[in-house]
């Protein structure tokens, strides 16, 4: 406990030993002052002419318009990919042109991004369906008729595509 009156004792020596602030601060004249000074010393520099600014500002954003523009024209090229006839489309050959789709078209519209997601929400219940009947051992006629009602909505998802496809190619 002594030592810490001690170190207390010898912190307040120290704390006297330091030298006072070298400058008082100053006043409002001597701001005003300065102030003048530092105005003055303005003045001096060169002057920037507003046209040069404009022009300067003119050519950046066509730099970064023209950039804009250019990227946003290789993004949005879709190729629609022309399917087979309906009439002789069967389950694999739609689904291997589905997967040669990107993902999600450039341009998305509304209408047909709530089909497509329709559909292949659909098409997943489908299939669950399909993996428990072929598990719990259901009747074929129950199995045949989920693979005709998946062949179905594979078929609907390949023409809401295809219309989507088109309706981005002609957007271009």
């Amino acid at each position: 406990m002594h030592s810490d009156i001690e170190r207390q004792a010898q912190m307040a020596d120290r704390l006297r030993k330091v030298p006072p602030d070298a400058q008082p601060p100053y006043d409002w004249l001597e701001y005003r002052r300065r102030e003048q000074i530092r105005a003055a010393g303005n003045d001096a520099r060169p002057n920037v002419s507003l046209s040069f600014v404009a022009v300067a500002a003119t050519l950046m954003l066509l730099v970064v318009g023209s950039i804009v523009l250019l990227g946003h024209r290789r993004a949005t090229h879709v190729v629609a990919h022309r399917p087979p006839p309906v009439e002789m489309l069967d389950s694999a050959a739609a689904e291997r042109w589905l997967s040669n789709l990107p993902p999600e078209p450039v341009i998305v519209r509304f209408g047909t991004r709530v089909a497509v997601t329709s559909l292949e929400d659909r098409i997943a219940q489908v299939d669950d369906l399909l993996t428990a009947a072929n598990f719990e051992g259901s009747q074929p006629a129950r199995i045949a008729a989920l693979r005709e009602e998946r062949g179905v909505l594979v078929t609907s998802l390949v023409q809401v595509r295809y219309a989507e496809a088109l309706a981005a190619n002609a957007a271009q």
